[in-house]
């Protein structure tokens, strides 16, 4: 075995994230496991701490997929919350907390993990409370991965978005590493430390603050399967949907999605395109709102809750148009899957969604103005007919309207390009950077904790000069 590889083997990382088994119902989820799954398939031991919905005491232990049971896994200690299904300000961060270290303690202090790898501002809560209850000889370094910078969403009191700059500033300080997921949000992050400029300002050194690194999630391994295995079909009439898959939640836009869609139904119906909104959220209120505006305009819509891979590939070979209304997102994984499947992307023109990364406006995807319903339906009544024009007769044409930087490529070009940027973001290239950033850290922490030691033995041996100076001095006093 190769001397990397056995490093791989031997890292011992400990994965705290408030979801993570079943049941999941986010993108934080699919992320956290596809780290999971990574971090297997390079041989690290991984033991998880999450949290869950309260259970029956005859329900089953939670579980993972089957690709996540490897010999690697450690364990996994979920902590019942009274209220699931979100990850914000009032989720249950405080009860996952306190629970993780009544609970868990004793399997992190078994465990005596390298590094701690911490998802989000509320995984940092729980590492504060977890460690010191472990009781472990040394803090491990701690990898802060933000999957979501919580203080840049949308639809939000400014009361929650100055707790949410207070605890992601304060995690970045606190950790040894800071992973962002796409370079959208490594720039906020360091505009949290240093303000607009992103620089440290005068008098205080870079050195205090973690470094912040990008990392790309790679496309879900379920997707890519499927994706790789299937013909994507650009036969007559066979894309007939325009599609919204995600959570329904206000940081996400949806209702804006919605509105347009009652909007631009006349000119929808009549080529023959309806709406499919496909996801579920924390607010009921919301999520009926979107479904019934949906459902006002059309009769036929698609309307479902979350759904399986198995179930979400044959939608996406049936979309003719992925729309993606949210004005921030920290990376949007449905849009990379949707574009695995051959889907053309429609994002908000500014550039603030992180998979812009890997499938860049103009290229890979549309932009439009996603800031309102009418200007949002606009778009759809120009860029819809092209789209169904092209499909239709195989002529080429440009797509009459998206942003400036959209318009130079048809949609089979655009949709040819995100396709393939999307099957080249594996899981193998993932779990190597990935491993490689752990290791860094711990090498660098290991460091570090050298050089404070030898600080502290220079230290001691000053101290100790000076004593038996100051010795030598009372003995020459007193023999005189």
């Amino acid at each position: 075995m190769a001397v990397g590889a056995e490093r791989d083997r031997l890292l011992r990382v400990l994965v705290l994230a408030l979801e993570l088994a079943e049941p999941i119902f986010s993108g934080n989820g699919v992320y956290g496991r596809s780290i999971v799954e990574a971090l297997l398939r390079r041989g690290a031991s991984v033991l998880i701490v999450c949290a869950g919905p309260e259970r029956p005491p005859d329900a089953r232990p939670p579980e993972l997929p089957a690709s996540l049971r490897g010999a690697g896994l450690a364990g996994i200690v979920q902590v019942p919350l009274r209220s699931w299904g979100r990850l914000d300000r009032h989720s249950g961060w405080e009860q996952w907390a306190h629970g993780a270290a009544a609970t868990a303690a004793p399997h992190v202090r078994h465990f005596a993990p390298d590094v701690v790898l911490a998802v989000d501002w509320t995984a940092m809560a729980a590492a504060d409370a977890l460690l010191p209850a472990a009781g472990l000889r040394a803090r491990p370094p701690i990898a802060f991965a933000c999957f979501r910078v919580f203080a840049a969403s949308e639809g939000t009191s400014a009361a929650d978005r100055a707790f949410y700059a207070a605890r992601e500033a304060a995690a970045q300080r606190d950790a040894s590493l800071t992973i962002a997921i796409s370079t959208v949000d490594a720039r906020l992050l360091r505009e949290l430390q240093y303000g607009d400029g992103a620089r440290a300002p005068p008098g205080r050194g870079a050195a205090s603050i973690a470094p912040i690194v990008v990392l790309n999630p790679p496309l879900r391994a379920e997707i890519a399967a499927i994706a790789n295995r299937t013909a994507v079909r650009n036969g007559s009439g066979e894309r007939t949907l325009l599609l919204y898959c995600g959570r329904l939640a206000a940081e996400k836009n949806v209702l804006a999605f919605a509105r347009a869609v009652a909007l631009a139904a006349p000119a929808l119906r009549a080529l023959g395109v309806r709406p499919a909104l496909v996801g579920g959220g924390a607010d009921a209120q919301l999520v009926r709102a979107a479904r019934d505006a949906v459902r006002d305009a059309f009769a036929d819509a698609l309307l479902l809750d979350f759904v399986q891979p198995a179930q979400l590939a044959p939608l996406l070979e049936r979309t003719l148009l992925f729309v993606h209304p949210a004005r921030y997102e920290s990376y949007g994984m449905m849009l990379v899957e949707a574009a695995a499947l051959g889907a053309p992307l429609l994002l908000d023109e500014r550039g603030d969604i992180g998979a812009s990364d890997l499938l860049p406006l103009g290229s890979h995807a549309y932009g439009a103005d996603m800031g309102s319903a009418e200007a949002l339906a606009a778009t759809l009544r120009e860029l819809v007919p092209a789209l169904v024009r092209e499909q239709r007769d195989g002529d080429g044409a440009q797509p009459a309207r998206a942003a400036d930087r959209a318009r130079p490529s048809p949609s089979r070009a655009v949709a040819a390009a995100a396709r393939a940027a999307a099957l080249a973001r594996g899981l193998d290239e993932f779990a190597a950077e990935l491993t490689q950033l752990l290791q860094g850290m711990l090498a660098a922490h290991a460091a570090a904790d050298g050089a404070r030691s030898v600080e502290r033995a220079v230290c001691d041996a000053r101290a100790d000069a000076d004593s038996c100076v100051a010795l030598n001095t009372c003995a020459e006093a007193v023999a005189s």
